[in-house]
């Protein structure tokens, strides 16, 4: 499992998520809605989000051989290259994504679908699945989507 978010604040002071791939805040405003204000991190949690992002990048970059060594030599990996390898990572089940978020307060919730929009695969995203049928016995050969 691999954080992508962190909460702000706990329990009943849960008031929004820090995204550690975009490295942004995002605060609730207004209770139960789910209208957000992006925000700088705040600084007491600067350590402890600097730690798990660099936690999260380098569990993103185990799963690609290219990632891996551009960030060993120590050049820039782009947001779009982290977000192609995260997505492939959890495809290929090597990485399970964990996000904080309250649907009693809407809060976190837009940034579980935007990752499952752009991380999670589809149903085309599958090979063929194989079975049987019940009556004639005959093997099938079924692609997702078609």
């Amino acid at each position: 499992m691999v954080p992508l978010a962190l909460p702000l604040g706990q329990e009943a002071n849960f008031r929004g998520v820090v995204d550690l791939l975009k490295m942004k805040g995002y605060l609730y405003v207004e209770k139960g809605s789910p209208r957000f204000q992006e925000t700088d991190i705040p600084p007491e949690m600067d350590s402890e989000v600097n730690a798990y992002r660099n936690q999260l990048v380098e569990r993103i970059v185990e799963t690609e051989d290219e990632l891996l060594m551009k960030y060993l030599e120590g050049e820039e990996i782009s947001q779009e290259e982290m977000t192609g390898a995260l997505r492939s990572a959890i495809i290929s089940r090597k990485l399970t994504p964990v996000l904080p978020a309250s649907a009693v307060k809407n809060i976190g919730v837009e940034l579980i679908l935007d990752y499952i929009a752009s991380c999670l695969p589809s149903p085309v995203d599958r090979e063929e699945i194989q079975g049987v049928h019940p009556i004639t016995k005959e093997v099938l050969s079924l692609k997702p989507g078609s």
